[in-house]
């Protein structure tokens, strides 16, 4: 959580909080660190998994659904424009 709570720009209070109710909800497990009994990884459970792969078809066909209207050049200049936004999201957050 410590990790985590560092890149998402929470505190570790924040982040624990939102994991217990996570684990609760069965989308999430704490499992033990096989070199610092200190620490702990958080890993998707099966159900976790099934509530991602659903979310990413919602999210694949409401983006389907918005770029419809688009010709074969929008679409190729609306996937550039996004490649640029995605690399600079992605380079922002590594930091």
């Amino acid at each position: 959580p410590k990790d985590l709570a560092a890149h998402m720009e929470m505190t570790t209070g924040g982040v624990t909080a939102i994991a217990q109710r996570l684990v609760e909800l069965d989308l999430l497990e704490r499992i033990a660190h096989p070199d610092d009994r200190r620490s702990l990884y958080l890993e998707l459970t099966l159900n976790g998994h099934s509530v991602m792969n659903d979310m990413h078809s919602d999210f694949i066909g409401m983006v389907a659904g918005s770029t419809s209207m688009l010709d074969a050049d929008q679409l190729v200049a609306f996937e550039s424009a996004l490649t640029v936004v995605a690399t600079e999201v992605f380079a922002r957050t590594a930091r």
